[in-house]
């Protein structure tokens, strides 16, 4: 579909495109029946989405049951990015999800994942939400402590997108900034 009202001019190699039409797969988590015993079947949420990157130490675990029957497709994968959806302070708060350990992880209801299609890279994404993080705090409905986003008007957004080599040469320059200093 021709996209219409855009924000600003970008070069004519990059495009226009709307979340839902970049990324293969998004999906907010679902509400686990926790364990009171700790296992494998490893529970991230917003907690554990922290501005310096995914911390394990506050994992909640699932069922043996409600893990067995969870749909493959929504296990957590390399380089899926999570994006807070609830909570002032912590909405739009954005992380990359990396497999280290290759345990099988899924996330709760409070984030949003969103997986990668053959176009992007995830890393570019990922900085993509980092800039835009204040604009979706805003973007954010309901009362200061209780800010919540919708999965519908978050596919929406409008990126501008440039071509693959131009994406990782991006990320490459932003990774080489973060290192030196």
């Amino acid at each position: 579909t021709q996209l219409t009202n855009l924000p600003f001019e970008i070069p004519t190699s990059w495009t226009w495109c709307r979340l839902k039409d970049i990324f293969i797969l998004i999906f907010s988590g679902k509400t686990p029946k926790y364990s009171s015993v700790p296992n494998s079947n490893f529970v991230i949420g917003q907690k554990n989405n922290q501005i310096y990157g995914i911390d394990f130490n506050f994992v909640k675990y699932a069922t043996d049951d409600f893990f067995r029957d969870y749909p493959e497709n929504f296990f957590l994968r390399d380089n899926d990015v999570l994006l807070n959806t609830l909570g002032g302070g912590t909405v739009g708060r954005v992380g990359l999800f990396e497999d280290r350990y290759s345990k099988r992880v899924i996330s709760d209801g409070h984030l949003f994942v969103f997986r990668s299609s053959y176009c992007i890279t995830q890393r570019y994404m990922f900085y993509w939400f980092k800039t835009m993080q204040k604009f979706i705090e805003k973007e954010a409905a309901g009362t200061t402590n209780q800010m919540f986003l919708k999965l519908t008007n978050v596919s929406n957004y409008l990126v501008s997108l440039p071509p693959l080599s131009e994406q990782e040469r991006i990320v490459g320059k932003i990774e080489e900034a973060f290192y030196i200093a």
